[in-house]
């Protein structure tokens, strides 16, 4: 019965291969005629879809349209407030009600074209309208006027207290540094200070130990504290400039970044000011400029993400973005004269190389150019004198008893060396002998000194080779 079943499919195979053969043999002779009449039908699609009219007679457009974020390299403010209105109402919609009204962030979502080559880094750029409110807890860790572990805290945080008050600022905590070392050094107490506040101060002459200090628990949570150039005539200008910024990270690892431009909080006037400025910000410093951005998103955290700038761009018209970190102590060459050497400069790279440089000075004469060469050991060349027809023939003769004073010279210090060579193979003939004499005789002459042995002992077990000691072992006795 199988064998039935599998004949009839094996059949039905054949016959279909058998179909598509001569399909494709007759193929391969109108496949011209094929193609052209597929041309002439795709032209005239397209111009059908070009040539639609409407009632009042206006030519309908193509479906592929250049945006004016494609063409202009400015948002058009009229459309980011449409766009910022949107995220507004679709906030309104997710978010639940309670009894606690946080904030909700609104955040930029920008993705580049190109990967950039660069070093990952968190960048500060001002904003006009601040994120900050009245309600926002902040904290200021301030240096200490007194330093020493021992030392009370009080008269640091009733100093800076007295000043923030007479310029007008109540909602800002102290938190001297020693205070931060002594009470918030375990990680359990880290992440107690990150959740009492929202935004983080510290004073610029101390972030670089403050930042060691805080550690990844900061860093994850992006919440590292904004340095401010304490000026106590003008502190409150130093707060508030350090306060109307916002951050971003410059990634090298993937096409997407965020920065927090707004909350639902504020006004959507403000929140579109915001988003202008941080596009002027990006064409100026983002890694390859307003070109190598792909597209620019609004964004909150349980909303959709809305676009405000697309661009249909090739990645072949867009190069990588390189961008080389300079550390702050850029070391730079240096250069000066050696004593040593006359007329001759010394040159030290930033990567540590020497290099030395000797300048020609044609305005000496010969005898100075002479003194010169005697002081300094021979370390430049003495100018040769002019040879004349007669002067040559004396050069010869010097040469040639010079050459026979030199082979004299060697065959003598080839004997002296033959000499004594066959002195020290004759000593060392005879204190070899005399060694094999030493060694031999001891053991000759020597004889066992029978003891009264018992259990436990240790005794020395010796093997002689040709009567030299070969192996000496230690070993306790069991028997």
């Amino acid at each position: 019965y199988f064998y039935f079943q599998f004949s009839i499919m094996k059949k039905e195979a054949n016959s279909v291969l058998k179909v598509k053969s001569n399909i494709a043999k007759k193929s391969k002779k109108v496949g011209s005629i094929l193609l052209i009449k597929n041309i002439k039908k795709a032209t005239t699609d397209k111009k059908k879809k070009i040539n639609k009219t409407t009632k009042s007679g206006s030519v309908v457009s193509s479906p592929i349209v250049k945006t004016d974020s494609e063409t202009s390299k400015e948002l058009s403010p009229d459309k980011v407030q449409k766009a910022v209105e949107i995220t507004f109402n679709l906030i309104e919609k997710t978010s639940n009600t309670t009894l606690l009204d946080d904030e909700i962030a609104i955040t930029l979502q920008i993705t580049c074209i190109k990967i950039p080559k660069c070093p990952l880094r968190t960048v500060r750029y001002p904003i006009p309208n601040s994120l900050v409110n009245d309600s926002t807890d902040i904290c200021f860790i301030v240096a200490d006027l007194k330093r020493g572990r021992k030392v009370d805290p009080e008269p640091t945080v009733n100093h800076y207290e007295d000043l923030l008050s007479a310029a007008g600022i109540t909602n800002i905590k102290i938190l001297p540094f020693t205070q931060l070392k002594l009470e918030y050094s375990q990680f359990e107490a880290k992440r107690r200070l990150l959740s009492l506040y929202d935004v983080f101060l510290v004073d610029g002459k101390i972030s670089g130990h403050v930042f060691h200090v805080l550690g990844k628990t900061f860093i994850k949570a992006r919440k590292l504290p904004i340095s401010v150039k304490v000026d106590e005539a003008n502190i409150k200008y130093g707060i508030t400039k350090a306060l109307n910024k916002t951050s971003i990270v410059l990634t090298p690892r993937g096409n997407t970044t965020l920065t927090k431009i707004g909350h639902n909080k504020m006004t959507p006037k403000q929140v579109t000011e915001n988003i202008i400025s941080a596009s002027n910000w990006l064409k100026k410093n983002y890694p390859g400029g307003w070109e190598n951005i792909e597209a620019i998103y609004i964004k909150s955290p349980k909303s959709m993400a809305i676009p405000v700038h697309v661009t249909f761009k090739s990645r072949n018209d867009v190069k990588i973005p390189v961008i080389v970190h300079h550390p702050k102590n850029i070391l730079k060459d240096v250069s000066g004269e050696l004593s040593t050497i006359p007329g001759a400069t010394i040159c030290f790279d930033a990567n540590g190389k020497i290099k030395i440089k000797k300048e020609k000075d044609n305005d000496l004469s010969d005898e100075e150019l002479e003194e010169i060469d005697d002081d300094s050991d021979n370390t430049s060349k003495k100018p040769k004198k002019k040879t004349t027809k007669a002067n040559k023939s004396e050069i010869k003769e010097q040469n040639e008893n010079e050459k026979e004073i030199k082979t004299e010279n060697i065959q003598k210090s080839n004997k002296r060396n033959v000499a004594q060579k066959i002195s020290k193979t004759n000593q060392n003939s005879k204190v070899n002998e005399q060694d094999k004499d030493a060694n031999e005789e001891p053991i000759k002459n020597q004889k066992p000194i029978k003891k009264s042995l018992k259990k436990g002992d240790l005794v020395q077990k010796v093997k002689i080779k040709k009567g030299k000691v070969a192996k000496v072992f230690s070993m306790r006795l069991v028997k």
